[in-house]
């Protein structure tokens, strides 16, 4: 009963993933037109970026080592990645805003609130939820504050209100009270005391997660920074990659489950060879979802993306193809890199893969965006996935063969 449920809760995390956008963008883009929604994707991609640096790793890291670990150390483990990630907080907070103002081809100040208000995401819990396989609580105390800002969000600005509306009650204070709400309930559940982390324990615990950081740092420059790098080569493409890639982020944030519900399955396994046999299986399942998903992304998205951006931004269907494609590839990495090289323990291999996305999307999004636009920024993209998948790929051959 208890597996059902949870494996119930991992299926709505990600369907309140696709429910909100679609409260505020139709929204947001038939009151404040195009400029608007490029302001607001550029800001959601910087941000995004260096949320990918302040939440120091945890994310990454985090799940498994809950999973292995005793509940009451729970809200020990809390404090200390809250501290770890305070300590870079303030400096990515300047450095977000600036780089939103510099790059943002439309109003500079809107993508710069965004990109603060998304940033605030770094903060969150909701790794430790899902390492302890009880994803109701990132329901509960991450997606329902959410959906609630973006639904209060959408109704000011219906009404009348700014677009203020959207950066401050749709992202900021959501993600501040998911924080604080999760940290209350960690509190409450364990019999341990709240103690503050030594400055010498907090730079230790910092020091020991580089390399979960530089993986996710590195990803985030062909994962979250694209839309930001297609405006600095093609400003008047911006508006058509960035509803490709925001639907394509809405798609895998709805398939985000199986990953999800993965981490803690294999990460509590007390066998070598049951971790190596789950690997195995995931695998499998993430290679099937990745091929109906991409399918059906390709078909569906220049339909989709005319209704949700009020026609501001419709994808051409070469364009749908290729972002169907990145959607099949990521599906599988998700499994082949954040599941199975931390249970083989070559997480150092997932840093290495990350880097080497980063070093062929870069270069490829800026040339290919540069010359074909928006079908040549969702090749670049593609192209650094697929790069990613065949080392993670290669790097797993060994570990999987062996009985």
């Amino acid at each position: 009963m208890r597996r059902t449920r949870a494996g119930l809760g991992f299926a709505v995390i990600p369907l309140l993933g696709i429910i909100t956008p679609l409260l505020v963008l139709p929204v947001l883009t038939s009151r404040f037109g195009e400029p608007a929604w490029v302001a607001v994707a550029v800001g959601q991609s910087i941000g995004a970026g260096f949320v990918t640096i302040g939440e120091m790793g945890w994310g990454l890291s985090g799940p498994q080592r809950v999973a292995r670990q005793a509940p009451t150390s729970a809200l020990s483990l809390s404090i200390l990645s809250i501290q770890t990630r305070l300590v870079v907080l303030g400096p990515l907070a300047l450095v977000t805003v600036c780089a939103a103002l510099l790059i943002s081809p439309t109003n500079g100040v809107w993508a710069a609130s965004v990109a603060l208000a998304t940033l605030l995401t770094s903060l969150s819990l909701s790794w430790m939820f899902l390492g302890q396989t009880r994803p109701w609580l990132v329901v509960t105390f991450e997606a329902f504050p959410r959906l609630i800002g973006l639904a209060i969000a959408a109704g000011l600005m219906l009404v009348g209100f700014d677009f203020w509306v959207y950066p401050v009650v749709g992202l900021g204070i959501p993600a501040i009270v998911a924080v604080v709400l999760s940290l209350a309930h960690v509190r409450r559940q364990t019999s341990q005391k709240a103690r503050i982390w030594k400055a010498r324990q907090v730079r230790l615990a910092i020091r020991s997660q580089w390399s979960a950081v530089l993986t996710r740092s590195s990803s985030a420059l062909y994962i979250a920074l694209p839309v930001s790098l297609v405006s600095i080569v093609s400003p008047d493409s911006v508006a058509v990659f960035a509803a490709g890639e925001r639907i394509l982020r809405i798609c895998l944030g709805g398939l985000i489950a199986l990953p999800n519900a993965m981490q803690g399955w294999v990460g509590s396994a007390s066998q070598a060879n049951d971790r190596r046999q789950r690997v195995r299986k995931s695998i499998g399942w993430g290679i099937a979802m990745g091929l109906v998903g991409g399918v059906l992304f390709a078909f569906l998205a220049p339909t989709a993306s005319s209704v949700l951006f009020s026609g501001v931004a419709t994808i051409p269907p070469s364009t749908a193809a290729v972002f169907g494609t990145t959607l099949a590839i990521v599906c599988i990495s998700r499994i082949t890199g954040g599941i199975g090289l931390v249970a083989s323990r070559q997480v150092n291999r997932l840093a290495q893969s990350a880097l080497l996305g980063a070093l062929v999307g870069v270069p490829a999004i800026l040339v290919l965006a540069l010359f074909f636009g928006a079908v040549g920024g969702a090749a670049g993209e593609l192209a650094a996935e697929a790069a990613v998948l065949s080392f993670q790929w290669l790097s797993l051959k060994k570990y999987l063969r062996t009985t």
